[in-house]
């Protein structure tokens, strides 16, 4: 008789972060776009991707709520939704083919440290150190220390629920609400209908982050607000340790 085992544990067992029932992720990194709107590039196989339309900042314009899943050696061309499955797209005599498929499949570029495997402790903690803890500090405002408390640290614990930007993913939602839906408004998701967005400028404080520091933390509401990005070991990942999931 074989035994089996689940290759994904039951829900929020560890949780991930502040959301219910969110999936650990990582962040492979960004391809470049066309003018026309194409994008052609090779992806791995054997992984759930989720898509995101990104600005010149590297701020989610909007994110796609499904998945996408390449086997080793396919194809795959992004029709649209209410296309035809299985018949090519219909196109004009007088189209002419995407730019991007005039060349040859772009290289994932990956994103910061930290992102890849995904983790809040390393990718958010070091810019509130450089420029966040101290003041807080002394006029005794919310505490941003990296200071573990309970599952996760005080500044996440202070940060995500109130300021950050998170999907719950609970069976059946349809509302679209900040907290919860099937569906996501473009311009109107993750760092951009954060809370946390307007503390990121020099209207708080003079607050003057580097391009890198700043998308560090929008990257990190962009992705959900999360802390975890695997399912092991979380202890070692909440003292910003680089835990690599079992399942790639």
């Amino acid at each position: 008789m074989a035994g089996l085992r689940h290759s994904t544990p039951a829900r929020n067992t560890p949780r991930i972060g502040v959301a219910e029932q969110t999936n650990a992720r990582a962040v492979l990194g960004t391809v470049p776009v066309e003018a026309d709107g194409s994008v052609y590039f090779e992806a791995p196989a054997g992984m759930p991707i989720y898509f995101q339309a990104i600005d010149a900042r590297g701020m989610a314009v909007q994110s796609m709520r499904s998945v996408t899943y390449l086997h080793p050696g396919e194809q795959m061309t992004c029709q649209g939704c209410h296309e035809r499955k299985h018949r090519p797209p219909s196109r004009p005599e007088t189209e002419t083919l995407p730019l991007a498929l005039r060349r040859l499949p772009s290289t994932i570029l990956p994103d910061v440290p930290a992102s890849n495997p995904f983790n809040y402790p390393r990718l958010v903690q070091p810019v509130l150190d450089r420029h966040c803890v101290d003041c807080h500090q002394q006029k005794k405002a919310l505490d941003l220390t990296g200071t573990l408390e309970g599952k996760f640290t005080r500044s996440y614990n202070n940060l995500a629920g109130k300021y950050g930007f998170f999907f719950h993913v609970t069976n059946g939602a349809i509302n679209t609400g900040v907290h919860g839906g099937s569906r996501t408004i473009p311009g109107r998701f993750g760092a951009r209908a954060s809370q946390l967005l307007k503390y990121l400028g020099p209207e708080h404080y003079s607050t003057k982050l580097s391009d890198e520091d700043f998308h560090r933390v929008t990257l990190w509401l962009d992705c959900n607000s999360e802390f975890l990005g695997a399912y092991e070991d979380q202890q070692a990942q909440a003292r910003g340790e680089v835990v690599r999931p079992s399942l790639q």
